[in-house]
């Protein structure tokens, strides 16, 4: 499991929700990726399973943790620029959404 503080400044977080997952057993999803200043993406899986007969009526939740997904190599702030584009850029057709910008982009 990754920590977060491990990876120097967060530079960009995005995520996306589904409240229709792949999976018959969750009721909502959410992945979640950040990008660090060394250039290592990181990314969190949480959902809320579907109630079983000893669970709570709206579902138990539950995360994985911070994975390490990659390493960006080279400019990891242009990088990161060009990403905050994409997503922007593909908002009406994406469900990705930008959460977090540090200053000095």
């Amino acid at each position: 499991m990754a920590r977060l503080s491990a990876h120097g400044p967060e530079l960009l977080r995005i995520s996306c929700e589904t409240d229709t997952p792949k999976s018959d057993l969750t009721l909502w999803e959410r992945t979640t990726r950040t990008y660090h200043a060394d250039g290592v993406v990181l990314e969190k899986r949480d959902v809320i399973f579907k109630p079983g007969p000893y669970d709570p009526p709206e579902g138990r939740r539950y995360t994985w943790g911070w994975k390490k997904k990659g390493k960006l190599k080279g400019d990891t702030r242009e990088q990161v620029k060009t990403t905050i584009q994409i997503v922007e850029a593909g908002s009406k057709t994406s469900n990705w959404k930008v959460e977090f910008k540090q200053a000095g982009l």
